[in-house]
């Protein structure tokens, strides 16, 4: 039996909305993980972007947001 897991798509660290029905997927529990590795490198990339130049990156984070909203295939393997 599978498993499936809600995801936000773009994760809140990335500026996606904790609450936006919209910001959700259901994903398969290999999905998911995988999913999650990819935005915990891209959060990363944030962090030290913002440590680098400062809070003041909006126009640079958007770049960010922008490249992680794309859904993943929900399709079982």
């Amino acid at each position: 039996q599978r498993v499936f897991v809600a995801d936000h798509i773009i994760p809140i660290a990335l500026g996606g909305n904790e609450f936006d029905p919209n910001n959700v997927q259901l994903l398969c529990e290999v999905c998911n993980k995988k999913k999650t590795a990819k935005d915990q490198t891209a959060i990363g990339k944030k962090r030290k972007l913002i440590k680098r130049v400062g809070k003041n990156v909006k126009p640079l984070l958007h770049f960010f947001n922008s490249n992680s909203s794309e859904k993943f295939n929900t399709k079982p393997p």
